[in-house]
């Protein structure tokens, strides 16, 4: 029986870390890429005619493509460090 529990113990401690790693790491992805595409919009909209088209920028911006673009990218980070981190628990 203890053998039983360590093993749970084990496979449950890895995976809340996976879990929990992946989970920040998309976090600090989005937030990144939000705050990157949130500063092209505003320089866009600032310079007017010789960046991104204003009627285009409003757009972007009533839909909110910024935060739909950074949840994206955050959940695709999110999976990348999920399944890469799974090697680590397979070699040992």
């Amino acid at each position: 029986m203890p053998i039983i529990m360590w093993l749970i113990g084990f496979i449950i401690s890895g995976l809340v870390w996976r879990l929990l790693a992946s989970i920040g790491f998309g976090l600090i992805t989005a937030a990144f890429v939000l705050v990157v595409i949130n500063d092209y919009l505003n320089r866009s909209l600032a310079l007017m005619g010789q960046g991104l088209h204003p009627t285009a920028a409003a757009l972007l911006g009533i839909v909110g493509a910024d935060e739909c673009i950074s949840v994206m990218i955050g959940s695709i980070s999110f999976v990348a460090v999920y399944k890469s981190l799974k090697l680590v628990f397979v070699r040992s």
